[in-house]
C-alpha cells in the first residue's frame, strides 16, 4: 500500500498506513477516501502535534459501528504521532457539507470524494461553530450551571485547570499538555468569526488573523500572543523551566478573559436563535440559556417573552426559567 500524497514526515506516513490497514480490516470495502487534516496537512506540525485523520465511508455509521470506531481509536492509541481519527459517511457529508475539504485536506488514500463535498450554508456553519465552542468548554468545566463571569476551572492548580490533558510525545515521553488552551480558545474564536463576520474559517491556521480582522483591542492581541506562545514556543507542553512557567501563568488570566468574552457573546447568540425557524435550534437555545447565569436580566426576559408568545417547548421553558430564578435568589 502506498499513500497518494505524503505529509513529508516518515513517522506520520507510517502511522497513517498502519491506521488504514487496521481500519480496512475492521471495515472491509467501506472506506471511500482517507484525508489528513490540521497541522500535518499544511506543514505546521510541532513535535507534539496530533495526526488528524479523516475517514470517509460509503455510508453513515450505525451506532454499533460508531462504537467499533471508538474501539479502533483505543487500539491505535499507542501509535506516534498520536492519532485523532474521525469517521464520516458520504451521505452525511453531502447533506451537511464541510468547510475547506477541497482546498485544505490532504488526500492520502482512496477516491477523491472531497471534490463532491459542498461547503455548508453559512447559517448552518454559524450554528455549529458557536455551539461547538460552548460544548468544548464543558470538557474543562464539568459542573453546570455556569456563572458569568466565570472563574478559573481549578483555581488551586498551578495552571488553573487548563493542563488536564495527558499526552505522549513522538519520542514516547508522557507529559501534561496545555493544548486545550489553544483548542478551546480557537474553537470559540471560530464561532465568533462565523457569527460576527459571516465568514468561514478554512483551517485553524487562519483563526488568529481572521479573528483580528473582526475584533480589535486587547482581546485580539492577547489571543494571538497566547496561541503563539503555547503552540510555537511550548509545543503544547506544560513547561518545566521557571521562566516559561511564569510567562504561561501570566497569560492564563487572558485565557479566562477570552472564555468570558465568548460567553458574553453566546448569550446574545442564544437569544437571537429563539426566533429561528428550526424548532430544534430554538429548543437548544432555551436549554442553554438556563445553563448560564448572567448578572443581567436578558436571558430571563427573553425566555418569559418566548413563553408568552409561543405554546411550544413548555417543558424546557419552565425548567430554564426556574433554574435562572432559583439561582438568582
Amino acid at each position: 500500500m502506498k499513500l497518494l500524497n505524503s505529509t513529508k514526515s516518515l513517522v506520520a506516513d507510517t502511522a497513517i498506513l498502519e491506521a488504514i490497514k487496521t481500519i480496512q480490516e475492521r471495515f472491509p470495502k467501506k472506506i471511500l477516501g482517507v484525508y489528513v487534516t490540521g497541522s500535518y496537512a499544511n506543514g505546521y506540525a510541532v513535535s507534539t502535534s496530533d495526526l488528524d485523520l479523516y475517514f470517509v465511508f460509503d455510508e453513515n455509521l450505525s451506532k454499533e459501528n460508531e462504537k467499533l470506531g471508538e474501539e479502533i481509536n483505543r487500539q491505535l492509541e499507542n501509535i506516534t504521532p498520536a492519532l485523532d481519527i474521525a469517521f464520516r459517511g458520504l451521505p452525511s457529508l453531502l447533506e451537511m457539507g464541510e468547510v475547506g475539504m477541497r482546498e485544505n485536506y490532504l488526500h492520502v488514500f482512496g477516491e477523491p470524494v472531497h471534490l463532491q463535498i459542498p461547503s455548508p450554508s453559512m447559517e448552518d456553519y454559524i450554528y455549529r461553530r458557536m455551539h461547538s465552542g460552548y460544548l468544548r468548554m464543558q470538557l474543562t468545566r464539568k459542573t453546570k450551571p455556569y456563572t458569568w463571569p466565570m472563574d478559573f476551572p481549578d483555581d488551586s492548580g498551578s495552571l488553573k485547570g487548563y493542563d488536564w490533558r495527558e499526552k505522549i510525545s513522538h519520542n514516547g515521553k508522557q507529559f501534561n499538555s496545555i493544548k486545550e488552551i489553544v483548542v478551546l480558545t480557537g474553537w470559540m474564536a471560530t464561532g465568533l468569526i462565523a457569527w460576527k463576520g459571516n465568514t468561514y474559517v478554512p483551517t485553524k491556521n487562519h483563526v488568529v488573523n481572521l479573528f483580528k480582522s473582526f475584533f480589535d483591542g486587547p482581546i485580539a492581541t492577547d489571543f494571538e500572543t497566547t496561541t503563539e506562545f503555547c503552540r510555537t514556543k511550548l509545543a503544547y507542553m506544560a513547561p518545566d523551566n521557571k521562566e516559561d512557567r511564569q510567562k504561561l501563568e501570566a497569560l492564563l488570566p487572558q485565557v479566562l478573559k477570552f472564555e468570558n468574552f465568548f460567553l458574553e457573546n453566546y448569550q446574545h447568540f442564544l437569544i437571537e436563535n429563539l426566533e429561528n425557524t428550526n424548532p430544534i435550534r430554538v429548543r437548544t437555545s432555551i436549554i442553554r440559556l438556563g445553563e448560564i447565569l448572567y448578572p443581567n436580566d436578558l436571558s430571563l426576559k427573553a425566555l418569559n417573552n418566548f413563553a408568552t408568545n409561543n405554546s411550544s417547548n413548555k417543558d424546557v421553558i419552565e425548567k430554564s426559567i426556574s433554574q435562572l430564578v432559583v439561582e438568582r435568589n
